[in-house]
């Protein structure tokens, strides 16, 4: 076989859109599954997650608290303490990818459970609008009848090459354990690719299919019949449902590239239009200086920002729930109803009471 799946052109060359790409202009805030998945290990290494977590800017907190999320550059940084106190030991990176399944993609996760097919499957992993990893998943093309799926860092990624080590293999091990549980049993693959100058100790018998090292990226490669083959679980109805949920879900957030657009996005999520600049910028991986810093470039202030969240966050909730104003109020950062009436007039010509009543028959 001699196609995309086993050549060695460059990344940039064949996907120009990988040039001057920095991740953390895409992935603002993910779901924090993954700290809780790292945090267990470290504790099986004698390690405490706590002060790790701390170290990083992450709330320890949120490992007990369903729904929170975590900046993706705390993410990244989290995953780069982790690779560094594990590298080497690649059985407990195996160990971690077997943990990123479908559980860990929340809605998305659900989606790919029931993937009618392996072209269903593929494609909600190539088009998922979220990730814990700086790789970028894209389809091989057809070519001599084989296909597959590959995993690609951008060339200018901000990584170390720890972190990158723990990617690829952390990354690959979840990619096989979703095709097995997909294909309930031993996946037929053809043989997976990967980016090391030799096979790592273990990672063989892990697996159990034919590695192939010393190429550029790592690749998953499978008979292009096996496409449109019906998986066990398949259900076309269930994975549009599930499919349509995660793209309207808060959980995964795209970030624009300016920082007062990212500010905002992060701020206008549910919850965190009380967060306060350090909070911010600890989920942006900066320091508040250098936050308030370059918010100020865009001519922008955290002040404002934040009370543009509040009132988009107090429209929600009038309109989206039936809370009382008071509750309202508190979870918008006010602490007194009457100073929440009179800032929501200021901004929308009418009080919160009012305002309900004139959108309730829209829900």
């Amino acid at each position: 076989m001699t196609s995309a799946a086993e050549n060695g052109e460059a990344a940039s060359s064949e996907y120009p859109q990988l040039r001057d790409v920095d991740c953390a202009h895409y992935w603002l805030e993910v779901p924090a599954i993954s700290v809780g998945i790292l945090s267990a290990a470290l504790r099986r290494k004698g390690r405490d997650p706590v002060a790790i977590l701390k170290s990083v800017g992450i709330s320890p907190e949120v490992m007990y608290q369903p729904g929170r999320r975590v900046g993706w550059a705390q993410e990244m940084a989290l995953q780069a303490k982790f690779a560094a106190l594990t590298d080497g030991d690649f059985q407990a990176w195996v160990e971690v990818g077997r943990q990123y399944s479908f559980p860990a993609f929340e809605a998305f996760g659900l989606a790919m459970v029931v993937s009618p097919t392996l072209r269903h499957f593929r494609d909600t992993i190539v088009d998922l609008k979220a990730k814990y990893t700086g790789a970028m998943a894209f389809p091989l093309p057809d070519a001599d009848g084989w296909t597959g799926m590959e995993f690609i860092f951008p060339a200018n990624s901000a990584i170390t090459a720890q972190l990158s080590r723990f990617s690829v293999i952390r990354d690959l091990v979840a990619a096989v354990t979703m095709l097995e549980s997909l294909w309930q049993g031993p996946f037929p693959m053809k043989c997976i690719g990967i980016p090391f100058a030799m096979v790592p100790p273990g990672l063989a018998s892990a697996l159990s299919y034919r590695l192939e090292s010393s190429i550029d990226r790592t690749r998953l490669v499978w008979s292009s019949n096996l496409m449109d083959v019906r998986l066990p679980r398949g259900n076309e109805g269930l994975f549009q449902l599930y499919l349509d949920q995660a793209s309207r879900s808060d959980s995964w957030v795209r970030a624009p590239s300016e920082i007062d657009h990212q500010t905002l996005t992060l701020l206008k999520q549910p919850g965190n239009c009380g967060l306060e600049i350090r909070e911010v910028a600890a989920k942006l991986g900066l320091s508040p200086r250098t936050l308030q810093r370059r918010l100020s470039g865009r001519n922008a202030s955290f002040q404002e920002l934040r009370e543009a969240a509040r009132q988009h966050e107090s429209k929600r909730l009038l309109t989206d729930t039936d809370l009382p104003i008071s509750i309202i109020a508190d979870r918008v950062g006010y602490f007194e109803v009457a100073s929440f009436s009179n800032a929501f007039r200021r901004w929308n010509g009418e009080s919160p009471t009012s305002f309900r009543e004139h959108h309730t028959s829209d829900r």
